[in-house]
C-alpha cells in the first residue's frame, strides 16, 4: 500500500476514534461501557467462580485452582506481551480536535 494510502486510513481511523468519543459522552453508552469493562476487569469471574462452587461443590477446586494459576501466569507474562506488541495510541501522536478530546471519566 501506497504512503498515502496509509495516511488515507490512518485518517479513517482518527475520524472512527472521534466519532467514537462523541459517543462515549452519551451518559447511557457510557454507563454502559463502564459496566462491560467492570464485568470484563474480573468481576465477571468471580461470579463464575462461585456459581461453580455453588453448583459443583467441592469437586470444583481443582478447575479453579487450575484457573488461578493460569490468572496468575497471565498477568506475570502480560507486561512483557505488551512492550513487544503495542503500537502508538492515536492521540500519541496526531495534533487535532480529536487528541484535544478528553476521554469519558471511568466509573461513570
Amino acid at each position: 500500500m501506497a504512503r498515502t494510502g496509509l495516511v488515507r486510513l490512518s485518517d479513517r481511523e482518527i475520524a472512527l476514534v472521534g466519532r467514537m468519543c462523541a459517543a462515549a459522552r452519551r451518559t447511557h453508552l457510557a454507563r454502559a461501557a463502564v459496566v462491560v469493562t467492570w464485568l470484563g476487569n474480573g468481576t465477571l469471574y468471580l461470579v463464575l467462580a462461585v456459581a461453580l462452587v455453588a453448583v459443583a461443590g467441592r469437586t470444583s477446586a481443582r478447575t479453579l485452582a487450575l484457573v488461578a494459576v493460569a490468572g496468575a501466569i497471565s498477568h506475570l507474562i502480560y507486561p512483557a506481551i505488551k512492550r513487544f506488541a503495542a503500537r502508538p495510541r492515536p492521540f500519541g501522536h496526531r495534533a487535532g480536535p480529536v487528541a484535544a478530546a478528553a476521554p469519558p471519566r471511568p466509573g461513570l
